[in-house]
């Protein structure tokens, strides 16, 4: 526990050490499988999570049943948590992409923990504006961008991610194809291998 709350420490530049052994004096390690959901829409939740190691993915259901992927959480000492603190019904689904180590730390204990420490503020207010950051940036990229300039969009944001997880999940949060996700990934290689042709860039595909 002393590696995650020097993680913690360092992630979001907490200097005051009384709340950080409070913090972890309440928190517990938990190892999450892949393809395991961590946090499920629309059920009660009562824990937010320190992610240490992994790729977790959000995501929520059209009216149709399709998985929308709405973000991405593979930074060391980032929070899961879904939109609202408090001890509610999950707005969507948070699942382990690949085998991810968590600190889980009781929404209970944060409440304490705010009304006594004043520094916790700074990771509540961190994660609030790291949030809304990306979710606006991922939706000017949406509306802005066609296909290919998305693809090389999220790759910018979100460096050495588009190679750990699968083209779907890739697909569904640029909205666009699989289809058209596999023929950019093609082109790419196609560039770097030197052998593309000149053909026209692919336009906007929304799913």
């Amino acid at each position: 526990m002393e590696e995650v709350i020097r993680l913690i420490q360092q992630k979001y530049q907490l200097t005051d050490k009384e709340m950080l052994r409070d913090m972890a004096e309440h928190m517990t390690i938990y190892h999450a499988k892949k393809g395991e959901k961590i946090i499920t829409e629309g059920e009660k939740q009562s824990n937010v999570y320190f992610l240490i190691s992994g790729i977790i993915r959000g995501f929520y259901f059209s009216e149709q049943g399709k998985e929308i992927t709405d973000c991405f959480v593979y930074e060391p000492g980032e929070i899961i948590a879904s939109d609202l603190l408090e001890e509610s019904r999950a707005t969507i689904t948070e699942q382990a992409l690949v085998e991810s180590e968590l600190a889980a730390l009781p929404i209970s204990e944060i409440y304490r923990l705010m009304g006594k420490y004043q520094e916790i503020m700074k990771i509540y207010l961190a994660c609030m504006n790291l949030s809304l950051y990306r979710h606006r940036n991922h939706k000017i990229a949406l509306s802005r961008y066609c296909a290919e300039n998305r693809y090389r969009w999220m790759k910018r944001t979100y460096p050495g991610l588009v190679d750990r997880i699968k083209i779907k999940h890739i697909a569904s949060y640029l909205n666009i194809t699989q289809q058209t996700m596999s023929n950019l990934r093609k082109r790419e290689k196609e560039e770097q291998s030197g052998t593309a042709s000149d053909a026209e860039h692919l336009d906007v595909d929304d799913i």
